[in-house]
């Protein structure tokens, strides 16, 4: 018996031929079949929260969601007018139900459709950063957060959905070098609890953003469910991302690429060689003249494009025609291309490196010829985005004319029934509407506001900067559909103690005595209501 057998024995005794089923340490196990020196290494696992994703993989997204971090610090600055700072914080995997365990609630929540990809994602905002926004896009001077947290009014919700979808654009850049994503806003909540787009043991990665807003600090944390994300988890490794292009590139996406090129034209030409002719002999040439071309026997016809040759061609004789066809030269070349990737440790692809080498080149200086239109592009809308968020007009731009006040129809609206709607929106929003409806209106509005918020509402008012038509606009839908839907199920009041009494006067004089006898006994005040009104319509009369 070997000394390996030997030491199998010790640990795992045997009974009747077969070993002992119980429980054994790690070390025991591994030393059943290494030597009993060697230094053990065990590592915990729990089966309960498997790790999905490596560490290559959340380095890769974590270098995605820089670059939606700086795009987004570009974008609410420019949105609110003030310091905006946004960098990733950690990349972490763990369950999703420890990361809602850890969300604050009341807490802004969006539902991120991930189309093409099935199943959503989970866009989390703290609730410092979500009055913040509302307070600077509505015009607020300081980022300075609101200290009372509540659920988002639908006027708060329509301006945070505003920046949410902003967001989504960078966010689709972002991954644009992984995947063509469409995110899609799906829904907006405040409560953690009903947020469950995944079941609670299920992994997830946990994308962490450190925001500074004006004053304000907080974070925001993105939730990808593995589920969603594991059709393409493939492209999240460093090997995907860095490998050379030869390798990489496939017939079926090489042809996807190029498709594009067979919409342009350009001139093309077919040249074959002739014999040596004399000068005098081209001075005598006119039209109709025969020329002898011994290119067509020896094969040295070719086609060019854009003044460079693309296919060296054969001409064929068939009948009293003559036809051009492909080389085989040009074939290899074709599949020396497609194959690269087998014969690139072969000594004889130096033609073909020769041909990539040129069709790199080729497609870098079109792709940087599109990149200027593109800055150029990019350029312009940089302006036209000044003009919207700062509402001056550079480079000659001609500022809009506006046509309209979006919120003028709450003129409308009756005094207190707006006053009881805007009393639960956040101050700035109130200043804002305010702001934006007729003097005479508005001063008709205040005083049903409560007192302790009147001076402040004043002061907002005074100070209010200019706002976003779209923030308008948001804020104007959400009045606009309310004050609608009030009006659709509003009633018409009839009856009460004047018509009552118009009724009694027209009945027989026992019944009016009945009734008002009965009256007595079950609700004395409205008798005395309705003695009133009689009295006073006999008096008329």
């Amino acid at each position: 018996m070997s000394d390996k057998e030997t030491k199998t024995d010790e640990i795992f005794p045997e009974v009747d031929g077969l070993y002992v089923i119980g429980t054994w340490k790690a070390k025991d196990i591994v030393a059943s079949n290494h030597a009993a020196d060697r230094e053990i290494k065990v590592k915990k696992y729990d089966f309960r929260r498997p790790d999905k994703f490596s560490r290559d993989q959340l380095r890769t997204l974590s270098i995605i969601h820089e670059s939606f971090a700086r795009s987004s610090t570009i974008l609410l600055s420019g949105m609110c007018k003030t310091d905006c700072h946004i960098k990733v914080g950690s990349v972490d995997q763990m369950t999703y139900d420890e990361a809602i365990r850890s969300t604050p609630a009341p807490s802004t929540l969006g539902i991120i459709n991930m189309d093409p990809l099935k199943g959503s994602a989970l866009l989390q905002m703290d609730p410092d950063l979500s009055s913040a926004f509302i307070e600077l896009l509505a015009g607020g001077r300081s980022a300075t957060p609101v200290s009372q947290q509540k659920d988002l009014t639908d006027c708060e919700s329509g301006i945070i959905e505003e920046v949410y979808l902003r967001l989504l654009k960078n966010l689709r850049d972002a991954w644009s070098t992984v995947l063509d994503l469409h995110p899609r806003l799906g829904a907006l909540d405040t409560n953690p609890a009903f947020c469950q787009i995944v079941p609670p043991h299920e992994m997830i990665v946990l994308v962490t953003f450190q925001c500074i807003i004006g004053d304000a600090r907080g974070f925001m944390n993105f939730c990808i469910p593995f589920l969603t994300i594991e059709p393409i988890i493939y492209k999240l490794n460093a090997q995907y991302w860095y490998s050379s292009p030869r390798r990489e590139m496939y017939k079926e996406e090489l042809d996807k690429n190029l498709a594009w090129t067979t919409r342009f034209k350009v001139p093309a030409a077919l040249y074959y060689s002739t014999d040596d002719i004399s000068l005098q002999r081209l001075q005598e040439l006119k039209k109709g003249s025969l020329v002898a071309i011994s290119g067509l026997d020896a094969g040295t016809a070719c086609l060019e494009c854009g003044n460079q040759t693309v296919l060296p061609l054969v001409p064929k004789k068939t009948g009293k025609h003559n036809e051009f066809i492909v080389s085989n030269i040009w074939d290899e070349t074709i599949a020396d291309f497609e194959h690269a990737d087998e014969k690139s440790e072969q000594k004889d692809t130096a033609a073909s490196d020769e041909v990539l080498f040129r069709f790199g080149k080729t497609i870098k200086e079109s792709m940087q010829k599109i990149e200027n239109k593109l800055s150029e592009l990019s350029a312009r809308q940089t302006e036209l985005t000044d003009q919207l968020f700062f509402g001056t007009a550079q480079n000659n731009i001609e500022e809009p004319v506006q046509t309209s006040q979006p919120l003028q129809f709450a003129a409308q609206i009756e005094r207190e029934l707006l006053a009881n709607f805007l009393v639960h929106e956040h101050p700035q929003i109130i200043a804002l509407v305010l702001s934006h409806i007729d003097p005479l209106v508005a001063a008709g509005v205040l005083p049903f506001i409560p007192k302790e918020f009147q001076a402040d509402i004043a002061v907002r008012i005074a100070e209010i900067k200019p706002v976003a038509l779209n923030v308008i606009e948001a804020v104007s839908r959400v009045i606009k559909r309310r004050f609608e839907t009030a009006k659709a199920t509003a009633m018409e009041f009839e009856g009460g103690p004047g018509h009552l009494a118009e009724m009694l006067k027209t009945m027989p004089k026992k019944t009016e005595e009945y009734l008002l006898d009965a009256m007595t006994k079950s609700n004395p005040v409205m008798l005395q209501e309705v003695v009133k009104n009689m009295s006073e319509k006999t008096k008329g009369s």
